[in-house]
């Protein structure tokens, strides 16, 4: 717990420093399309639109640490242990379509909340 609690002051402080000492950080693309299996359309993920209301952390998995913000399919392939998440589609559905769900639990009456069909996130006019 020490060790995360000083990464991330590291990461505050170095974002925080004098010209001198900063730290250039990329935030990542605005939007994002997922790639999907063959015959499957992909899903747009609005990246800055989640970063405006979630941490990071809550995606991007901690290792030792360390935020570790890599491609996803590299650790969620056909070599995972966990069949629960051992493809983009599982890991997705669980990790996204979880928080929309609970989103929609949340959400007060006259707001919009995170979509739940399938064309909420794999719309039908995007292209492969």
């Amino acid at each position: 717990m020490k060790k995360l609690f000083f990464s991330l002051l590291f990461v505050v402080v170095a974002c925080c420093a004098t010209p001198a000492l900063s730290v250039e950080v990329s935030i990542g693309p605005d939007e994002m399309i997922m790639k999907t299996p063959a015959g499957k359309k992909p899903a747009i993920f609005p990246h800055r639109k989640h970063q405006e209301i979630m941490a990071c952390m809550q995606c991007h998995h901690v290792t030792k640490g360390i935020m570790n913000i890599r491609k996803c399919s590299i650790c969620h392939n056909e070599k995972m242990e966990n069949t629960a998440v051992n493809t983009i589609k599982k890991a997705a559905h669980k990790q996204c379509r979880g928080c929309h769900k609970t989103k929609k639990k949340e959400h007060q009456k006259g707001t919009r909340y995170a979509p739940l069909k399938c064309s909420g996130c794999h719309p039908l006019n995007i292209k492969k």
